[in-house]
């Protein structure tokens, strides 16, 4: 995160002298020139650290800049409703101003002078937007009071006063708006050139054009007075001035008499509706006529009583200036009465005294009224309503693929039902693929923009590849037309399915059914607890109708048919894949780390050895000079290791099914070499290596203690302490006894040096030699002795003895020692054997000695230093040490590969998922 900038301090205990010392050296170094803070405050610090926190938990792997972004967007989302209504924002605390989130500095508020007018009144706490559920009207009338405070309504002249209000209105939200944008601003100066901070400030722009017409007040006059309706313009109900609709003034006649009386007359209240025209009259007394207005209930604006004097000729008439048609506005919407006057009594259309069209803008999402000043814009035939303004266009991106893949913050606690019990699991995160809005500006008087939807104005977006993980469906992270693998951070497998050979599927923590869910689990987290050499299975296209071709035949590795049937659907094909070969038919990349792959792609036959501990993890080190569990180094679905990989092994042992362990369990052997010494043993075809045989013994026999010597040194090194092994050495001839050069001594390479004095002479007896090894063993079990009994027998040559006779030897010595006892044979020597005849048949007389598969032909001295020293390394643990016991199900007998059942029972690999 840090470029490897960073600078660990071991700091002293809390709250000793050496410790504030530290935090002063601290202060040194982040105050030093050679290291930049990268916060001016704690603040922005512990912003960035919680965002932090908050993406490890989620393991949201995202750029913390772009997250940085995400979360001052929807903060300024967060606020920006109470902002606009309020001018602060949207906290517990009222009095809590605009201020920049990253310095915490206040957006500086002031009053407000208009028309040389001071309102004392500041936009912080002002309320110009209702809550939800308000009224428009009920803001209105509380900034009527407001503006009442400063400039009174006494209705001299009603006209100017509305027009005063109607700009103290408009100052008023020109005040927010400039506020709100100056707030927007200051918290985006790292993400000015951002399309969301973009989207922001339109969204911004456009909630102030709102407010600025749902403040605009009625031109009307009230019903029931003569003064301008101060309700919102556009408002449904009757037309009011919300005050008492009575004058103010006094009565002008009473005036005049008591400036012609002052003493005896008294001066009344007027009685007319307030705003009335003409002079004002108390009807206390008989200033004027009492007769009804000529027009009364014929025309609108009448006030009723006639205005003339007593005793007036001619008509009766109010003292309204102007009476007006009494028909309702033409247009369709509207409820005003027609302004026209009352004389023009043929007037084709009503007109009211409202100069703008009330019908809404007709871009998608607009809701400000349309601009034009004609009140009857609606009749014109195909006319499209405008506000005048631009709009932020509500359509979503049109590119391919996703122009983000986001990875939502949630944090859910799920109970997961099984057939054998119920568990909770956790969702850490929700990945989904967001295409945002396009940020594109709707110019004014247009329903849309040119060009194509785009959520960003910058050229080159990058925009994100809409493919998702079959498993887990969550999207590719990469850029849209990547090349290669997919890539994501991978969640819970809820489209997969388990499938198993047993119904009942134990991982390392969960207990599962086949057929159930594998919701619980995650992608790369399920692989590693199914560990070393485990198998996926997916539905093979051969069984799915219209003559699919299976996947073995398209994959070249790590792909095969299953290889047994699968519950709970044991009718539809599988294919069996090794975790390589399924991410790469995944087509995603490999979610797992290198050591994981290499591990997954390795055998999972372990050893059984009761020297590994049960409870360390699988594949794994606990450390040095502690037991861990070993496995097969070999590839997964290998064979049986070869002659030729079993010689190039270094250390460890192959079991009998061909598996190769590292490990090293190497048991105390009790070793008996039974050597054929016969004349033909002289022949220089195969001759030594080492020159201190090649002196004295430069031919076969020679060759045979040079094998001698590798198989010891094999041993010494392979033991844990020198002298573990016991080593015995008969050298044979045609003599009925043999003679026992080396009896139960430890083993050890100067054993070597005391067969030097014997050479090659006479014939050969199989059963001379025989009898003095059984003779041995026989002793040292009589001693006690629990080592590994090893018998390694080498002839050149025919029998001349009997071949009954060693043949019954060899079964005396296995009812003796029991399943124990192993014989090695091998045939020095590149001349044809004779076959004698035993039993009728033609049969090689050291086969049949030997255990099955351990009778060797050496034809050259390389070959038999490879074939001793091979035998060497393959004495492995007591055989209880290597049996399994495992409870296969009929699946596994079904099997044809006795292998393959010894791996998949071992490593109990099938217990795997389908993806569906």
């Amino acid at each position: 995160m840090y470029g490897g900038r960073v600078i660990f301090v071991l700091m002293a205990p809390f709250n000793t002298t050496n410790f504030y010392a530290d935090v002063d050296q601290i202060y040194d170094t982040i105050g030093s020139p050679q290291l930049r803070a990268m916060y001016t405050d704690g603040r922005s610090f512990s912003t960035d650290l919680k965002l932090l926190i908050a993406q490890l938990c989620a393991k949201d792997w995202a750029p913390m800049d772009s997250k940085r972004m995400e979360l001052r967007v929807y903060l300024l989302r967060a606020h920006l409703s109470c902002a606009i209504s309020m001018g602060r924002l949207d906290t517990k605390s009222h009095e809590m101003k605009l201020v920049s989130f990253d310095t915490h500095e206040e957006i500086t508020d002031s009053t407000l002078q208009l028309g040389g007018n001071l309102f004392t009144v500041h936009d912080t706490g002002l309320k110009l937007k209702p809550s939800d559920g308000g009224s428009i009207g009920s803001i209105l009338l509380s900034l009527k009071e407001i503006f009442q405070e400063v400039v009174q309504r006494d209705g001299k002249n009603d006209e100017t006063w509305h027009t005063g209000f109607v700009g103290f209105l408009e100052g008023v939200v020109n005040r927010r708006k400039q506020w709100v944008m100056e707030w927007i601003s200051s918290n985006s100066q790292t993400f000015q050139q951002h399309d969301d901070i973009q989207r922001v400030t339109l969204e911004a722009a456009a909630l102030c054009a709102e407010l600025i017409q749902q403040l605009s007040v009625c031109s009307c006059t009230c019903k029931k007075c003569f003064l301008r309706c101060t309700k919102e313009k556009g408002h449904a109900d009757g037309h009011l001035c919300l005050g008492d609709h009575l004058c103010i003034q006094f009565c002008s006649y009473c005036v005049r008499e008591k400036d012609a009386d002052s003493e005896n007359i008294s001066v009344n209240k007027c009685s007319d509706a307030a705003g009335h025209q003409g002079s004002h009259d108390c009807r206390v007394k008989e200033h004027t006529c009492d007769k009804t207005c000529a027009h009364y209930g014929q025309a609108a604006k009448c006030n009723k009583k006639c205005a003339g004097m007593v005793g007036h000729d001619g008509q009766h008439l109010c003292n309204s200036r102007e009476h007006k048609c009494k028909e309702q506005c033409s247009l369709h919407s509207c409820t005003n009465p027609c302004i026209t006057p009352f004389e023009i009594s043929d007037h084709s259309r009503h007109a009211c005294h409202e100069k703008f069209c009330p019908m809404s803008c007709n871009v998608k999402g607009c809701n400000r009224r349309c601009e034009s000043k004609d009140h009857f814009h609606d009749d014109t035939p195909g006319v499209v309503h405008y506000c005048g303004l631009s709009h932020p266009c509500l359509e979503k991106c049109e590119a391919h693929g996703n122009c983000a893949v986001q990875q939502d913050l949630i944090r859910t606690t799920a109970t997961f039902t099984s057939k054998y019990g119920s568990f909770e699991y956790e969702h850490v995160a929700e990945q989904s693929g967001v295409r945002k809005s396009c940020c594109k500006e709707i110019p004014p008087f247009q329903t849309e923009h040119e060009g194509p939807h785009s959520h960003s104005l910058k050229e080159n977006i990058v925009h994100f590849c809409d493919i998702k993980c079959p498993a887990c469906g969550y999207f590719c992270t990469e850029p849209i037309g990547h090349a290669g693998l997919h890539n994501t951070v991978h969640g819970n497998m809820r489209n997969t399915t388990f499938f198993s050979d047993s119904e009942k599927i134990e991982t390392v923590d969960r207990t599962y059914a086949w057929g159930e869910s594998g919701a619980a689990e995650m992608c790369n987290m399920h692989c590693k607890k199914q560990g070393r050499g485990h198998l996926h299975l997916v539905l093979c296209p051969s069984g799915q109708g219209g003559g699919g071709i299976c996947y073995s035949r398209l994959h070249a590795d790590g792909v095969r048919h299953e290889t047994q049937k699968t519950g709970p659907h044991f009718d539809v094909p599988k294919d069996e894949m090794t975790h390589t070969a399924y991410w790469k038919h995944m087509q995603f990349t490999d979610p797992c780390s290198q050591e994981d792959q290499r591990l997954f792609n390795l055998c999972g036959h372990e050893c059984p050895s009761e020297e590994h501990e049960e409870n360390s993890v699988a594949g794994t080190s606990t450390g040095k000079g502690e037991s861990k569990k070993s496995f097969c180094t070999l590839q997964l679905w290998h064979g049986p290791a070869s002659e030729e990989e079993k010689n190039n092994f270094k250390g460890g042992y192959v079991t009998s099914d061909g598996h190769h362990m590292d490990c090293s369990h190497v048991l105390p052997s009790n070793v008996i070499f039974i050597i054929d010494r016969s004349l033909s043993m002289c022949h220089h075809d195969v001759t030594p290596q080492f020159a201190q045989f090649q002196e004295t013994h430069n031919n076969r026999l020679g060759c045979v203690f040079e094998a001698i010597l590798r198989f010891i040194r094999t041993r010494l090194y392979m033991s844990l302490s020198q002298g573990a092994d016991l080593a015995s050495v008969v050298l044979f001839n045609h003599e009925d006894s043999a003679l026992a050069v080396v009896e139960l001594e430890a083993m050890d390479q100067n054993i070597v040096n005391k067969l030097l004095v014997y050479s090659p002479d006479g014939g050969t007896n199989f059963s001379a030699g025989l009898k003095q090894a059984e003779r041995i063993l026989l002793k040292s079990k009589l001693d006690g002795d629990e080592r590994h009994p090893i018998v390694i027998f080498l002839s050149d040559g025919e029998n001349l003895g009997s071949d009954d006779e060693a043949l019954d030897i060899i079964k005396s010595m296995r009812r003796e020692h029991g399943k124990h006892l192993q014989i090695f044979t091998v045939k020095l020597g590149s001349e044809c054997w004779t076959k004698l005849p035993v039993k009728g048949k033609n049969e090689k007389i050291l086969e049949r000695m030997a255990d099955e598969g351990k009778s060797f032909t050496a034809a050259d001295r390389l070959i038999l230093s490879q074939t001793f020293v091979g035998i060497a390394k393959s004495l492995k643990p007591l055989t209880r040490a290597l049996v399994v016991n495992p409870k296969p199900s009929s699946s596994f007998l079904a099997l044809t590969s006795f292998v393959m059942i010894l791996i998949n029972i071992a490593t109990k690999r099938f217990d795997l998922y389908v993806c569906v």
